[in-house]
């Protein structure tokens, strides 16, 4: 409780002639209680801002080791998997560096991290736009970071393999991407590429492929659903609840 002395403009005089005036004291803790509030709620945005600030320093300085470390590697394979990690890593760097610049903490704007993503994949391939062109319609959708992070790391997978696999021995081809709002309060993630496809045979659920295991797990992690078309090349559609 919060108290304070608050003069009057009058003055009392005695019958021994003494002056004096009447003073009351209120209690101003209501009137303090705002600003209180709005203090705290600075610091605890000012706060998060430095977290995740740190946060995406040090997950650059992961990928930096990684990268380093990759550049000692003689072996194809191996060195492959390194950058495989270091992507992964990028693209949490990617949404935390995000939430700092979003005035919203704790969202982002995932229409623009699948843009940026995008085009930080297609430079770490050192894909030509004249091979492969991208087309990305994605609408401007809010995501929190607990949504934003294992759909990112999907986004990451279904890129990256489009890039290495679908376009063999230097083949042209197009990559779309769309991100967008559905009826219900559902939001659908859509790689579409136009390259040789996924085998007839193959089941994505089963394969023993890391990255394809990690697109089933981190779907099953949002409880969405995810879909795969082979007509025309491969399509992924990833719906789940924002």
């Amino acid at each position: 409780m919060y108290w304070w002395p608050t003069r009057h403009s009058c003055e009392v005089w005695s019958l021994c002639g003494a002056c004096g005036s009447p003073s009351t004291i209120r209690s101003v803790s209501r009137r303090r209680r705002p600003s209180r509030l709005r203090c705290m709620k600075k610091r605890s945005s000012s706060g998060r801002c430095i977290i995740d600030h740190r946060v995406k320093n040090n997950l650059q300085i992961v990928s930096s080791l990684l990268s380093l470390q990759a550049s000692y590697i003689q072996d194809a394979h191996i060195h492959e998997m390194f950058l495989e990690r270091q992507s992964r890593v990028q693209s949490m760097t990617l949404i935390h560096e995000a939430l700092f610049q979003s005035e919203d903490m704790g969202h982002i704007d995932f229409g623009e991290y699948v843009r940026a993503l995008t085009r930080q994949l297609f430079q770490s391939y050192g894909i030509q736009a004249e091979r492969i062109t991208l087309q990305i319609c994605a609408e401007a959708i809010s995501l929190h970071i607990n949504k934003a992070i294992p759909c990112g790391l999907i986004l990451n997978e279904l890129v990256s393999n489009a890039l290495k696999h679908a376009f063999p021995a230097g083949r042209s081809g197009h990559l779309a991407i769309q991100l967008r709002a559905n009826a219900g309060q559902r939001v659908s993630l859509i790689v579409r590429d136009n390259g040789i496809g996924i085998p007839a045979g193959l089941d994505f659920r089963s394969t023993e492929s890391l990255g394809l295991q990690l697109v089933c797990m981190l779907a099953d992690q949002l409880e969405g659903t995810l879909v795969l078309d082979r007509e025309g090349g491969t399509t992924f559609t990833l719906t789940f609840a924002p």
